[in-house]
């Protein structure tokens, strides 16, 4: 009964006191050194300083050889395995770089030691994890030094990174600023200090502009500088824009007729930009190709070579394939396939050519080396005895809601366009042209455009033997074998003939819809020419669709829509002409503003000309809208020419025209 009672008094002091053990200064009995550890668990429990916390948190206690709790720098874990650790004598002046120990010396005060990789301690501005700066020298001591701080491409004395214009040996931080419409000193300033100036108030000042009376005449100028018109409106010598004179080019150099046919063909090399496929219907005698030229090598400005094109598909023997149309990516690999038309292609040995579309796989596409377009292909398409398919084709938009792109094409011969839906282009057959999901027996030539008549997917618009008309895209697919006219009107006889081809444009008049050109010969007797149809006019039509929209003038190719270039809600078009200046060749840009203000537009009058480089060139019959290559963040032109330089058969090269809109 008493031991009962005294061990209740001790529990009674414990709480009043702190216990029946030796009293100190915390009042806590199992902690004698007052370190927060009780003594049970502490190494040192007459020693506060030595523990088992983890006060400066650099996972090492006092007990476990942590020779200063209080600093997290110092304990005895050697984090770079050097042998030394920060507790010894000398301790390690870092531990995290295994070449230091016990020498750590910063003659530069940069906080970084020889040991510690500081290639230069005796300049404070270079040590592992500066900014590299624009001396030439290893600022960051990675041990390498950035090319644009070693290349001087002008020989100016001043590397890329300092140079605003590496190209131009006049232009540098030390040049003397001159009126011209340039900084000449790379100091953001333009003709600064030259007492320069601008009556006109165009943006070029009077020294370097050729009328500095008139607003619309300037260097670079591009919508003002139209063919014929006199005035050189561009201050570059010429009448008109001289595509030789553009951003960059590639031309080749024996005589294949590149540039037979351009299309853009997406992403093929990871860059973010589209690509571009060019035909060459004289490759190899007459059996043609389809060459890749990929977008990123005109990024800098200058003249290149067939070396500098990738992937050629080249085709068999005789075949002449001079068309390429993307078909998108149907398989789903991120790389758009491709069609070839091969015009030429005698299936049968009988001397009578029917005509073949090969199909290709977008990696069929990449690297670099000429590859037979008969092992390349998965798929191919062939023409009836004597059809010669393979160079009226089109790229239609997905028409059957299943995401991908569908093909029509043409024959010369007449018969009718022949549709094939997605699912015929992924399977790729081997097809023949009587497999087609749809014969569009009237017509000719056919494009699609918007939506036109309620229904979601985009519409068809076809035109042969003076008869256009426009099909509801989600039948056209479904309705077999039948002649088409859901809408359709014959083209009253006062308007010409042979208005044959009907071209998408895109929103020209800014209302939402898609428009069209129907391309004629002998309109109204003006040769040439075209009507050019808005959207909504055709929606809001009942059938007989009136053939009634903006007469346009002196237009034998019509290329596409370009989209908005200049800005002002209304979309351009495209438009070339083989035989303008001397067969020279030109491509027109017919500016929206001009249409909708207008019912009959003489486009080579209005439309700003660029022209090709020698007589015979022949510019004109093709042209893409493509990425930016220039760096001026606008679109840019690329147009190509088959018979450059000296007429004839030519060796073919490609432009590319920076985007002055």
């Amino acid at each position: 009964m008493r031991a009962v009672w005294l061990v209740a008094l001790c529990a009674l002091v414990a709480v009043v006191n702190g216990g029946c053990g030796p009293s100190n200064d915390c009042g806590l009995a199992d902690d004698f050194d007052c370190d927060g550890t009780p003594d049970r668990f502490d190494c040192a429990p007459a020693d506060p300083a030595v523990h088992e916390r983890d006060v400066d948190g650099d996972l090492q206690t006092p007990c476990g050889g942590d020779c200063d709790d209080t600093d997290p720098d110092r304990h005895t874990l050697d984090l770079d395995g050097d042998g030394v650790t920060t507790c010894d004598e000398p301790g390690d002046c870092d531990d995290t770089a295994p070449a230091c120990a016990t020498d750590c010396e910063d003659a530069d005060g940069d906080g970084s030691a020889v040991c510690a990789g500081d290639c230069d301690d005796a300049d404070p501005a270079r040590s592992p994890g500066a900014d590299e700066a624009c001396d030439g020298l290893d600022t960051d001591c990675d041990g390498v030094v950035p090319t644009d701080e070693t290349t001087d491409a002008d020989g100016d004395g001043y590397a890329l990174c300092a140079d605003c214009d590496d190209a131009a040996v006049l232009v540098h931080p030390d040049a003397v600023e001159v009126c011209n419409a340039i900084d000449d000193d790379c100091d953001g300033d333009v003709d600064e200090g030259t007492g320069a100036a601008d009556v006109d108030g165009d943006g070029s000042p009077s020294c370097f502009d050729c009328d500095d009376l008139d607003p619309n005449r300037y260097p670079n100028a591009f919508w003002t500088e139209v063919d014929g018109d006199g005035l050189d409106a561009n201050c570059d010598g010429d009448d008109a824009i001289l595509l030789s004179e553009g951003w960059a080019s590639l031309g080749w150099d024996s005589n294949i007729r590149f540039g037979s046919d351009i299309e853009l063909i997406g992403d093929l090399d990871g860059d973010g930009r589209d690509d571009l496929i060019v035909t060459a219907q004289d490759y190899g005698s007459d059996d043609g190709a389809a060459i890749v030229v990929s977008t990123s090598v005109f990024l800098t400005a200058n003249s290149y070579g067939p070396d500098d094109a990738g992937r050629i598909l080249r085709g068999s023997s005789g075949e002449g394939c001079q068309t390429a149309r993307s078909l998108g990516d149907l398989d789903g690999d991120g790389l758009d396939e491709l069609a070839v038309g091969c015009r030429k292609a005698d299936l049968e040995g009988d001397s009578t050519a029917e005509g073949r579309f090969y199909l290709v796989n977008g990696t069929e596409l990449q690297g670099t080396g000429v590859t037979d377009l008969f092992f390349a292909h998965y798929g191919t398409i062939a023409g009836s005895d004597g059809a010669r398919i393979g160079e009226g084709v089109v790229a239609l938009p997905d028409l059957d809601n299943d995401g991908k792109s569908e093909l029509a094409f043409w024959s010369p011969n007449g018969g009718g366009a022949r549709l094939f839906a997605s699912w015929q282009l992924e399977n790729g057959g081997p097809l023949s042209e009587g497999e087609a999901a749809t014969v569009l027996a009237n017509s000719g030539a056919v494009d699609a455009a918007d939506d036109l008549l309620g229904w979601p997917e985009p519409d068809l618009f076809y035109a042969g033997d003076d008869e256009w008309g426009v099909l509801d895209g989600g039948q056209a697919l479904v309705q077999g074998n039948t002649a088409p006219g859901l809408f359709n009107g014959d083209v009253d006889t006062s308007f010409g003939t042979n208005c044959d081809t009907p071209v998408a444009v895109g929103d020209v008049d800014g209302q939402g819809m898609g428009d069209v050109v129907v391309r004629c010969r002998g309109l109204n007797g003006g040769g040439n020419s075209g009507m050019l149809l808005f959207g909504e006019d055709l929606a809001n039509a009942s059938s007989p669709i009136p053939f009634d929209g903006v007469e346009l003038q002196g237009i034998p190719v019509v290329l596409g829509g370009a989209g908005d270039l200049d800005g002002d809600g209304l979309g351009e078009v495209l438009f070339g002409s083989q035989s303008a200046r001397d067969e020279r060749g030109a491509i027109y840009v017919l500016p929206g503003s001009a249409v909708v203000a207008s019912t009959v537009v003489n486009v080579p009058e209005v439309a700003p000309a660029l022209i090709g480089e020698n007589a015979n060139d022949r510019v004109g019959a093709h042209a893409v809208i493509g990425p930016d290559v220039s760096g001026d963040g606008v679109p840019d032109l690329f147009v190509v020419a088959q018979q450059w330089p000296a007429g004839g058969v030519g060796r073919g090269i490609l432009w590319v025209q920076e985007g002055r809109w």
